[in-house]
């Protein structure tokens, strides 16, 4: 095992631009395929503490200019939970985690409240 690692060691000390240019691309490998592992745990990990979990859903809201995607958020206006439940015999409850009655506004000395 000595010999080893003497020869390991004097193959650094002979070449070291390869050895380091090998231990940085492991380096990102390592990091790249451990940032990717917490991602992918990361977003399977939602509402797994529920007992029926895989029945739980978030709304997604898209915003359009032009058939030009805007942004997505993960939300929707208070009163589409009601008329989901109402239309839908699938959807047996509803949440909502904004206030009821609509946002409230301001731009500069302005307030603006926008109720539903």
């Amino acid at each position: 095992m000595k010999k080893f690692i003497t020869l390991f060691f004097r193959k650094i000390k002979n070449n070291p631009s390869y050895y380091l240019i090998i231990l940085i691309g492991l380096s990102i490998g390592i990091a790249t395929s451990l940032l990717i592992g917490l991602y992918v745990t990361f977003n399977n990990s939602f509402d797994n503490f529920h007992k029926n979990g895989d029945n739980i859903y978030c709304l997604q809201s898209a915003h359009y200019n032009k058939n030009n995607l805007i942004s997505k958020r993960y939300r929707a206006p208070s009163p589409m939970g009601s008329s989901l439940k109402s239309e839908f015999p699938e959807v047996k409850e509803f949440v909502n985690l904004e206030p009821q009655g609509g946002w409230s506004l301001r731009f500069n000395d302005h307030n603006f409240s926008l109720s539903f």
